[in-house]
């Protein structure tokens, strides 16, 4: 049985739509631009699609054809999972074109490129490090993992849902 990557997904905007790669850049802290920018609150907390359901149909190319993208300079403090981390903000404009958008106040950060966000040590290597992704650098699913449990679904579950960047088959 041969097992093959059947999708390769990155997601520049945490919790956004996923975009199709056909020849990622693999680099230390994951597919390159993965989940290097999100949405925080008025109160520079990280929004997910549970609390901005619109998050979903919306990647960061999506965002840009909305309202350019204007990164300041500006550190500001973002909560993450309860982490603290450093993130330069967007432009005033560019936030305020996406509150619009977005139906409430939000904020694009951007994680600093000389920036680190150390993982978990228990679970990786010392000098690991991502962006804005929960655990990892890379998240792997399985389809076949995905077919084995869409009988206990009460409704169709698609493996967007996962969020998975590299998708195999064959297993």
């Amino acid at each position: 049985m041969a097992v093959t990557v059947s999708d390769c997904i990155s997601y520049s905007l945490k919790s956004g739509a996923g975009m199709q790669e056909k020849e990622p850049r693999i680099i230390a802290t994951g597919i390159a631009g993965d989940r290097q920018f999100m949405l925080v609150d008025a109160d520079d907390r990280y929004l997910n699609q549970k609390q901005l359901p619109a998050l979903a149909t919306h990647s960061l190319n999506s965002i840009a054809q909305v309202a350019p993208i204007r990164i300041t300079n500006d550190l500001i403090p973002v909560t993450l999972y309860g982490d603290n981390i450093r993130a330069l903000r967007a432009h005033d404009e560019t936030n305020a074109a996406l509150s619009h958008v977005f139906g409430q106040t939000v904020k694009l950060v951007m994680f600093p490129l000389n920036q680190k966000r150390n993982l978990e040590a228990q679970f990786s290597a010392p000098g690991d490090t991502t962006y804005f992704a929960d655990e990892f650098p890379i998240l792997i699913a399985s389809q076949s993992s995905l077919d084995t449990l869409a009988p206990h679904f009460k409704s169709a579950v698609t493996m967007d849902r996962f969020r998975p960047n590299i998708v195999l088959e064959g297993l």
